[in-house]
């Protein structure tokens, strides 16, 4: 606990962890992220015959309390004041595991995936994806919108995100469910538009540049026509009257 004793909305991921958990069935295998709701999804998982696996040690330590359910736990390397794997030992060990399911945190949300704010688990996040039939992530709402460097996963579907609001909707500890598209997606229409005006704008000024440059080439050789002629009526040669 004193790896998590200051998560913030705390409330939000004990609603979020049993909401998850419904969703892994009995006798299905699953991948738990680590992290503090990635951690109360394996306190509210109750699944019969269900094997976890996970890079987690916190999230190891509460499957061990849960008799019913199985763990496979991925070894590596730990880095300091971390409570999980990760490095070449734990990417090879996953190159002969498949699971049903797998549950991922995530640093920030953003409209086209999940982000990391360090590089450390990304191959491993990216490996486990590729091995799960299906993923899902959990997150609070301090994550959606919130700067980070690395992105991590593409989200397949991004529209289906009312689905998700719906699940959660309801829940105790949730208060509501807030949809910040409606604010972001004038932004976004605004951003569009300008793109679109930039790439007309960027369009004219090319056919511009191209009708000047060939309008100052025939202007130059219209100015030079009778010095031309001139030097033809003297016999000289096209190669001099060139140069």
């Amino acid at each position: 606990e004193e790896f998590l004793q200051d998560a913030p909305n705390r409330a939000e991921k004990r609603a979020i962890g049993p909401a998850m958990a419904e969703r892994i069935l009995d006798g299905q295998s699953v991948f738990i992220d680590s992290g503090s709701t990635c951690l109360e999804v394996a306190r509210a998982l109750d699944a019969r015959r269900v094997t976890v696996v996970t890079h987690d040690l916190l999230v190891g330590l509460e499957i061990l309390k849960k008799p019913s359910l199985n763990l496979v736990f991925v070894g590596g390397e730990l880095l300091p004041n971390r409570t999980h794997m990760w490095g070449p030992t734990a990417i090879d060990q996953l190159e002969h595991i498949r699971v049903n399911t797998a549950v991922f945190g995530a640093n920030s949300v953003m409209e086209d995936g999940i982000y990391a704010s360090t590089g450390y688990s990304i191959e491993l996040q990216q490996k486990v994806r590729s091995i799960a039939s299906t993923a899902y992530f959990v997150a609070d709402s301090t994550k959606f919108g919130r700067n980070a460097l690395y992105k991590v996963i593409k989200l397949k579907d991004a529209e289906n995100y009312k689905l998700v609001a719906e699940q959660f909707e309801g829940h105790s500890g949730v208060e509501r469910v807030v949809d910040q598209r409606s604010t972001l997606e004038p932004l976004f229409l605004v951003m569009n538009r300008a793109s679109w005006i930039t790439g007309g704008l960027a369009t004219i000024m090319a056919v511009a540049a191209v009708l000047l440059i060939s309008t100052t080439i025939r202007l130059s050789a219209m100015s030079r026509s009778r010095q031309t002629g001139i030097m033809r009526l003297v016999g000289a040669s096209n190669l001099f009257i060139q140069l």
